[in-house]
């Protein structure tokens, strides 16, 4: 196996300039007969083939996608009690259980911050405590 020196290429030519690669021709082929292909494929749709109504639909209309709403529910008190607000609201078919899921993740992440917020406040505490001491 040939051994080339830093900098060096093996290949000093190189591709040629303008020369193309087989995929960029076969796409540029593909391109010019594009048009063609497709009024022959919603032609076929038209006359009623399964499969390529399906092509058309999933190549031209992106998949529908679950819309949020609002969600009007009184959430109060420790994040105890409004956990199980959550849950008696999807237990009681007044939201879904996927917005229940995403409610309970808010207050996941809420918790956290809480979490956070009150160890930091401690470890101020105890560095406070520990400078008095040292005067």
């Amino acid at each position: 196996m040939a051994k080339f020196n830093p900098g060096q290429s093996g290949n000093p030519k190189g591709r040629a300039r303008g020369s193309k690669n087989k995929i960029t021709a076969l796409r540029e082929e593909l391109e010019e007969s594009l048009p063609e292909v497709f009024e022959k494929l919603i032609a076929s749709a038209k006359r009623g083939s399964h499969r390529h109504v399906k092509l058309v639909l999933e190549r031209t209309l992106p998949p529908l996608r679950p819309q949020d709403t609002a969600i009007k529910l009184r959430l109060r008190g420790s994040l105890e009690d409004k956990a199980q607000t959550i849950v008696n609201a999807v237990s009681g078919g007044r939201i879904t259980l996927d917005e229940g899921n995403k409610l309970m993740e808010l207050l996941t992440s809420q918790a956290k911050i809480l979490e956070t917020h009150e160890l930091a406040e401690r470890l101020e505490a105890i560095e406070q405590m520990l400078t008095n001491e040292r005067n």
